[in-house]
């Protein structure tokens, strides 16, 4: 575990609409922002009524922003 995390610390990857200036964003109150971030590996990133990552068919390195949250 990163030794920088308070007890009860989680990193949490978002990427769009809850990254900062997105409109979901607000969801993340309370959270600490740590940095930007990119995936390792790449995914196919796909839109609709629910956005999600997956591994196939992998396309690109999907950026992002991590943050620091906790159990609440």
């Amino acid at each position: 575990m990163r030794s920088d995390l308070a007890p009860g610390e989680t990193l949490l990857f978002v990427y769009g609409t809850l990254r900062r200036g997105g409109a979901n964003h607000g969801r993340l109150a309370g959270a600490r922002f740590v940095g930007e971030g990119v995936t390792v590996a790449r995914h196919a990133l796909f839109v609709g009524d629910f956005p999600y990552l997956a591994t196939a068919p992998a396309v690109h390195r999907v950026r992002g922003e991590v943050y620091a949250v906790d159990a609440a």
